[in-house]
């Protein structure tokens, strides 16, 4: 299965083959990152399914915002 990250306003990878997840980029940040992504399933038979929201923190991941 794969995976893209893509950000809100743009389109989904379009040609992907099989099932496939859309990991969705979200503006909430948590305590400097940016953990908030929307996951969206893409299965072979052309269905859409909203699974949610998830946090992914990915190691080694160095944004930080002085506010």
């Amino acid at each position: 299965m794969r995976f893209y990250v893509t950000n809100r306003d743009t389109d989904p990878p379009m040609g992907s083959r099989g099932t496939w997840v859309n990991l969705l980029r979200d503006n909430w940040d948590d305590y400097g990152f940016k953990t908030s992504f929307h996951v969206k399933l893409y299965r072979d038979n052309g269905e859409t399914i909203q699974l949610g929201m998830v946090k992914i923190l990915r190691a080694g991941q160095i944004e930080f915002l002085l506010t």
